[in-house]
């Protein structure tokens, strides 16, 4: 067992506090940054070191397995026929999940993403620029907003629930840490937010789904939640 492996495992508090204050280092740079500039140099960069996505190793096939089939159950159950993807990403994972039926809209703040998808379009998927906080999105049956809020300060989600709530669709599937809690960031940097803990105070959701996240054992409760968007705080 080498020093790191020893010292995670005997002092795992201290990593933690060690991982967040160089995150928190590293990611200073983007305080008051404009949100599309921030998430445009993320994605140019490969910040998050995805080595079949620049989305992040979370949109890579070992940690979507799972995802696809909360995606399918979801969208049956819930008798989904329009869906919101936002952020949408580069489509590594999802375009394996059977969305034949479903009118899909992926919408990401960062330009160069939509326009590679644009270019490969379907013809029930449209593609649209956007800013979760503050554009016009199209009303839907189900929001997918995975791996997005882990990246957003308090303001920033506070501002992104707002916005969606002003569209009125009916559902919104997203990600939440339920055995966490919770500490502000940067816009740009990452944390796991449990949704239904202090300052955000999501209501219990209707149904939770776990990811069966393998990347790190901390985040073993890593799951997407299924709200109604009338019932968001």
């Amino acid at each position: 067992m080498n020093l790191r492996t020893l010292i995670k495992k005997r002092f795992p508090t201290l990593i933690d506090f060690w991982n967040r204050f160089y995150n928190e280092l590293a990611h200073a740079k983007y305080n008051n940054k404009p949100m599309d500039s921030v998430f445009t140099n993320i994605y140019m960069k490969n910040h998050w070191n995805g080595k079949l996505s620049r989305s992040g190793t979370g949109s890579e096939a070992s940690q979507t397995t799972e995802v696809k089939i909360i995606i399918k159950r979801v969208i049956d159950e819930y008798k989904i026929s329009t869906l919101l993807d936002i952020p949408c990403g580069d489509l590594n994972w999802i375009k394996d999940v059977d969305l034949s039926n479903i009118t899909y809209y992926g919408s990401d703040i960062v330009e160069e993403i939509i326009r590679n998808n644009k270019a490969n379009i379907k013809e029930n998927h449209h593609f649209m620029i956007a800013d979760i906080t503050s554009s016009k999105l199209p009303s839907v049956d189900l929001i997918l907003c995975r791996d997005c809020l882990v990246h957003f300060s308090y303001d920033d989600i506070k501002k992104a629930v707002a916005n969606l709530k002003l569209m009125q669709s009916k559902y919104i599937l997203t990600t939440t840490f339920p055995s966490h809690n919770n500490y502000d960031i940067v816009t740009g940097n990452w944390r796991p937010i449990n949704l239904e803990a202090k300052p955000l105070n999501f209501p219990p959701p209707i149904a939770v789904f776990n990811e069966k996240c393998s990347e790190d054992s901390r985040y073993h409760d890593k799951s997407l939640g299924l709200w109604r968007i009338f019932d968001l705080p």
